[in-house]
């Protein structure tokens, strides 16, 4: 069937927003802020980690200047927190609820529908958003960085602007509509280039991406946002 020109349009907007810096971050030139970057970033850090028995040689999981580009790309809200204060608390829930659970996580990931997946994916996120900001929990931002360091979990990232697409009112009923949604009305979109990386990364990604349903769920997202 012929794409149409909405469909066209969709795809280009898509594919720039995964492969292109981002404007928010920067002068917009950082490349570290595409979409293609921030997935080989955040999910490499803990993938790379796994395989070499969660050592990092002794550096932090996920760097704070990650965290930080994260936050802008995506306009998350930092309620006066820095990301020098929330780095710590992201690497001890990598540690404590992410490196035990991993191999399980990595079994998940043709799984995205199954309950299984479908809990440990909401447990996450609502966790996240407890324990990561002090004392004023924040799913949209647990929602963003578990989407980017879980890409196997069928996470749905959640902002106002996506709250309101899918007429939800937390992120258990967001993530539930987005996942009957991804069954109904996702336009097809191939996947993309992966571009960003050493060639290492660049197999890691695309395996990544053949093997699991980030790149559907990341359509979605982009597709309810131009609603």
């Amino acid at each position: 069937m012929a794409l149409t020109t909405q469909n066209i349009s969709l795809d280009h907007i898509i594919k720039k927003e995964w492969s292109q810096p981002s404007s928010l971050v920067g002068s917009g030139f950082d490349i570290r802020s595409s979409d293609n970057a921030l997935l080989t970033i955040l999910y490499g850090s803990i993938e790379r980690a796994a395989l070499y028995d969660w050592t990092n040689a002794g550096r932090t999981l996920v760097d704070k200047t990650y965290l930080h580009i994260l936050w802008q790309a995506k306009k998350i809200p930092n309620y006066g927190l820095s990301h020098h204060e929330i780095a710590p608390n992201v690497e001890r829930f990598v540690r404590e609820q992410l490196q035990p659970i991993w191999p399980q996580i990595n079994q998940l990931t043709q799984d995205h529908r199954c309950d299984q997946a479908i809990e440990l994916s909401t447990s996450l996120v609502t966790l996240a958003a407890q324990r990561l900001f002090g004392s004023n929990p924040q799913e949209e931002a647990a929602s963003w960085l578990l989407f980017y360091l879980c890409p196997q979990l069928p996470i749905f990232p959640l902002n106002p602007q996506l709250l309101t697409a899918t007429n939800s009112g937390d992120y258990i009923s967001h993530n539930k509509a987005c996942a009957q949604l991804l069954l109904t009305s996702l336009p097809s979109i191939a996947q993309p280039q992966v571009t960003y990386g050493r060639e290492n990364e660049q197999a890691m990604i695309t395996k990544l991406l053949h093997q699991s349903h980030w790149w559907q769920r990341y359509c979605l997202v982009q597709q309810l946002q131009q609603i």
